[in-house]
Parts: structure tokens; C-alpha cells; sequence
């Protein structure tokens, strides 16, 4: 997808059931000359009529929707429009939503209590393949990487992976991808990289999904 400047009519299409809240994000969009609105929905039902007679560039999804889940939602914007960049608003942090979106597709997860960057700005980040996350969004998943950890003591004492590999694969395994890991543990794309190099040879395979795969099979990841 080119950058925002060079596609002044970028179309965004905001997923929400509260009213109040999709008036104020469409205020917000209309006030750019950058983007276009492409509509306004309550839940997965009317996304998919949406979605049938029209293409989205971006899209803003709520967590708390009228039918059916953030990550249903999420997927089939993916699905029917590859190319879209996904960013979730939530009111809160549970890690079972957090994940599931993030593995659904989403580009960047974000409380909207701590929404403080223009909305703008978020998608300009996700264009430059960044991930706008909320610390908090942050430090749930490094929680539940931590805790998960701890079944590591009940692994067989040959297992290769240092704890960091270890939080890497997990990640992986859920479907999120290496520059959305970078994020969510806070560090540089390029360290994630040099941890799936070592993975790699380590487990003696070639690919994510060889990685993935054997570590399941070995016990390291769920």
C-alpha cells in the first residue's frame, strides 16, 4: 500500500455501536482531507453488507460490539480486503480479546483511555509497518508470556530455547507476526529476527510454520 500522502482518499471504516463514540472518531476523520469515510457499523453483520459493496483501506474496530466478536470482525475485513490495516479500540485489557485480535489480523490494539495520539497518526504508523499498542495492551502480554514461562521449569531439560526464543515462538504461534512481536515485547525488529535465526538453527528447520510446528510437537508452545 504507498504511504497516506500519496493516497489522499484512503478510505476508513469504523466498526463501533456506541454512538457517541463513532460520531467523535468520524468528526476526527472528517477533519482531514486524507481520508475518506467509508462508513459507519455496528457489529459483524452489517461490516460484511458493508464490505460486499465496498473496499476499506483502514479500519477502527471496537472490542464491544453489537453481534459477534472483535476478531470475527477483524478477520473479515482481512479476508475481503487484504491490504487493510486494522486498528482496534478497546476498554479493556483482557488478554484472551488482545490476543485473538491480534492474531485475527489486527496491525495495532489500543485503549481508549489511553487513545492520546491522533487517530491519524496511528494509521500513519501502521502504514510505515509500525504497531500502535497501548503500554498497558503491552504489559498484558508480557504478563501472560511470563506466567506461561513458568511451565518451562516442566519442560524436558533439553529444551534449546532461551525464556526470550520461548516468548517469541508463543507469539508466533498464535499467528502474530515478527514485526508485531517487536512491539509487543518492546524490542527492535531486528533482534526478533536474530532470535528466529537462532530458533531456526537450533530446531534445525527452515520456516516459521516448521518452527512453530515443532516446538508443538516437542511441548515448548501451546
Amino acid at each position: 500500500m504507498n504511504s497516506i500522502e500519496s493516497t489522499p482518499a484512503s478510505s476508513i471504516l469504523i466498526v463501533e455501536p456506541d454512538e457517541i463514540r463513532s460520531d467523535r472518531y468520524a468528526r476526527k476523520i472528517r477533519k482531514q482531507t486524507n481520508y475518506l469515510l467509508a462508513g459507519i457499523t455496528r457489529g459483524k453483520r452489517q461490516t460484511a453488507a458493508l464490505l460486499r459493496r465496498k473496499s476499506v483501506d483502514f479500519a477502527l474496530v471496537s472490542t464491544t460490539l453489537a453481534d459477534g466478536s472483535a476478531a470475527d470482525v477483524v478477520a473479515l475485513i482481512v479476508k475481503r480486503n487484504p491490504n487493510a490495516l486494522v486498528l482496534v479500540a478497546a476498554d479493556t485489557a483482557d488478554e484472551n480479546t488482545v490476543m485473538q485480535v491480534i492474531s485475527a489480523g489486527a496491525n495495532g490494539y489500543m485503549l481508549i483511555s489511553e487513545m492520546t495520539e491522533d487517530l491519524g497518526e496511528c494509521f500513519k504508523l501502521m502504514v510505515a509497518g509500525g504497531s500502535p499498542v497501548s503500554p498497558t495492551i503491552a504489559r498484558c502480554v508480557l504478563r501472560s508470556l511470563h506466567t506461561r514461562s513458568e511451565k518451562r521449569r516442566l519442560m524436558p531439560a533439553d529444551c534449546p530455547l532461551s525464556p526470550r526464543e520461548l516468548d517469541v515462538m508463543r507469539l508466533a504461534a498464535q499467528g502474530i507476526g515478527f514485526a508485531q512481536i517487536a512491539h509487543l515485547l518492546t524490542i527492535s525488529e531486528h533482534t526478533v529476527t536474530t532470535h528466529v535465526k537462532k530458533i531456526y538453527r537450533k530446531l534445525e528447520v527452515h520456516s516459521r510454520d516448521e518452527a512453530v510446528f515443532e516446538c508443538r510437537k516437542r511441548g515448548f508452545v501451546d
